[in-house]
């Protein structure tokens, strides 16, 4: 493709190449011409990136016979290939420096249908891909121990063998044609607290990291609401908390500020700019306080069988007691609810519902005895049992929804700041006032792209982030928040 001084309206892409390669050969095929629109999907939601590609095909590629107008150039799809684009965004049009490439897997063939009923001369049919770390790593299961570790060593222990090596192995580097593939991706891991042993019985890698990621408590984000994600441009593992920390001063930069506006279209280029900072069609998060309660979301309660000194430990974590305490991305959080209501409808500890853990480990601080009926050191059971159901909860009660431009520089985990009006009398009285409960700062939740020739438009969601933030830190297993109610009981535990 030509590329042109001139610039593009806001939400270009201008793709260079997209090509179809071979897995079994490596052979590939320009379908630039032959495509309709592509859609993908990144959120920090979905440990994968995925999408699918809408193609037209007079050539006959999904068939296993050469025509006699192949030419020798024949191309078979079988759903095993993969999609290769390249492109520049409406930053980057006239910059080749910046030209971007991304390399998926495609792994189904579906909706195929004649393009036009009337003439019957071509097929239409829709490829599906994602990432080759997905379907590769999807073949192997985890059955093994991994001793002495913590969890963040874990995982890229396993990302390292069963993603990293598996699609090195595996993959080719490049076409025939000599077009380099982008398949690999490197993983961003935030560091845990204390090691340990586990053995994996004979689960995907995927559910492996998963699986670490609902036990794993990080050294300094005591939220510890890990998530496994992939974006267009890595892979993640690792607490929103931690993303709020890493992105925050991306908020300085002008790029990364939203107004909310479903006004007439500015084709100026200063209007083009402005158009790639605006979200339009967007929504409110619904407001259930039945809804909360029954979820449990200001609440948690775990009980702690101690065998060796025969005792019930019962710890009662309080969510409006601590939400000040977690690295959010308001820097004045506030409940939904108020203290009032939440200690009238969640303060009964007795209609809470009760996760038990057996005490098999040493506290914090205390010296590590294997005739203790110690098995391993402190695990952060109630830590990590009672603050992400709560966290998924207020997470994903916040989320906001728009439409924006295609930005080919935003990706899930971004911060941004999103300037939304009040809708109130007053506001309009007064020239307009920003709405603080809704709008401000965001987290990035996910992004859907939708490409159409020229045009790159995307969906995205975003989150207040637990609405709760602040910047006190919170030393795990210390005397700091989270803060925990806790009783103890004597109880007639016997051993067999």
């Amino acid at each position: 493709m030509t590329k042109s001084n001139t610039k593009p309206t806001a939400g270009h892409i201008g793709i260079s190449k997209l090509l179809l390669v071979s897995h079994e050969n490596e052979e590939s095929i320009d379908i630039l011409n032959n495509y309709i629109a592509i859609t993908l999907d990144e959120s920090i939601r979905n440990p994968y990136v995925e999408g699918y590609i809408d193609i037209a095909d007079s050539y006959g590629m999904i068939y296993d016979t050469v025509s006699d107008n192949a030419e020798g150039n024949f191309f078979h799809v079988r759903g095993e290939e993969y999609l290769h684009i390249e492109y520049y965004d409406y930053e980057t049009f006239n910059d080749a420096s910046q030209l971007k490439k991304e390399t998926y897997f495609i792994y189904a063939i579906e909706e195929i249908d004649m393009l036009n009923k009337d003439k019957e001369t071509a097929l239409q049919y829709r490829l599906f891909f994602t990432s080759a770390q997905k379907v590769f790593s999807d073949t192997k299961i985890v059955n093994k121990a991994y001793r002495n570790m913590t969890y963040s060593e874990m995982v890229s222990s396993i990302y390292e063998e069963y993603y990293t090596n598996l699609t090195n192995d595996l993959c080719p580097k490049k076409c025939k044609a000599g077009n380099n593939l982008s398949i690999r991706k490197d993983i961003e891991i935030e560091p845990t607290d204390s090691r340990y042993t586990i053995v994996f019985p004979g689960i995907s890698p995927q559910q492996a990291i998963q699986m670490i990621g609902r036990r794993a408590y990080s050294e300094k984000n005591s939220s510890s609401y890990f998530m496994f994600f992939e974006t267009r441009e890595k892979f993640y593992f690792c607490t929103s908390e931690y993303l709020v920390e890493k992105n925050r001063l991306n908020l300085i930069d002008p790029v990364y500020r939203f107004e909310y506006s479903n006004g007439k279209e500015d084709n100026s280029p200063d209007g083009q700019d402005r158009a790639q900072q605006l979200i339009s069609n967007g929504t409110f998060p619904s407001i259930n306080s039945v809804a909360a309660i029954q979820a449990q979301a200001y609440s948690a309660r775990i009980s702690e069988i101690d065998l060796s000194n025969r005792d019930i430990n019962h710890f009662y974590y309080h969510y409006k007691d601590n939400y000040l305490g977690y690295e959010g991305v308001e820097t004045n959080p506030q409940l939904q609810n108020s203290s009032k209501f939440i200690t009238q409808t969640t303060g009964d500890v007795n209609h809470i519902n009760e996760t038990y853990v057996f005490k098999d480990y040493a506290n914090v601080g205390e010296q590590y005895d294997r005739q203790a009926n110690y098995d391993r050191t402190y695990p952060y059971y109630k830590e990590t049992m009672s603050t992400k159901p709560v966290f998924d909860y207020h997470f994903n009660a916040s989320m906001m929804a728009g439409s924006i431009k295609g930005r080919g520089d935003l990706y899930p985990g971004n911060l941004i700041n999103v300037l939304i009006p009040e809708y109130t009398v007053l506001a309009m009285k007064q020239g307009g006032i920003p709405d603080k409960y809704f709008g401000g700062n965001q987290i990035v939740a996910g992004l859907t792209h939708v490409i159409t020739d020229a045009a790159w438009d995307t969906r995205i969601s975003y989150s207040k982030s637990l609405r709760g933030g602040g910047s006190q830190k919170i030393k795990p297993g210390s005397a700091e928040p989270p803060s925990f109610d806790s009783t103890t009981t004597s109880a007639d535990i016997t051993g067999s």
